[in-house]
């Protein structure tokens, strides 16, 4: 299953039990797999299922849709350089003592509200 596979396992582990009927399994199997799609955005939407009996094996594919993509008709609505960006500031105290005079450890430091320098705990 790849990158969706730890929310089916969780799904797996939870609703488990012995001696479950083949129809219980197999929605078992459907449901995990639909978990993995779900809460993953790099799984893709189709529930594929093999079925492993003392009969033989089975496969069935597509037995399942799950949050199917869709084409964007139109413009986005997002316009080009739409986006704030942020400011980057550089702080003027290195290891050394900040404005009131504390000793700061780190050689990271952060602002407060006022633009003091305050230390950062760990």
């Amino acid at each position: 299953m790849g990158s969706g596979s730890l929310n089916a396992y969780s799904l797996l582990e939870n609703r488990y039990k012995d001696n479950m009927t083949l129809e219980e399994s197999r929605q078992l199997a459907i449901d995990a797999i639909k978990a993995g799609i779900i809460y993953d955005n790099g799984s893709g939407s189709n529930v594929d299922l093999c079925e492993i009996t003392e009969k033989g094996v089975k496969y069935f594919r597509n037995l399942e849709v799950v949050g199917k993509k869709i084409d964007l008709v139109g413009e986005y609505p997002i316009k080009e350089n739409n986006i704030e960006r942020l400011e980057v500031v550089e702080m003027p105290h290195k290891k050394g003592a900040s404005d009131d005079g504390k000793k700061i450890q780190e050689e990271s430091v952060a602002e407060d509200s006022e633009g003091k320098a305050i230390e950062i705990e760990k």
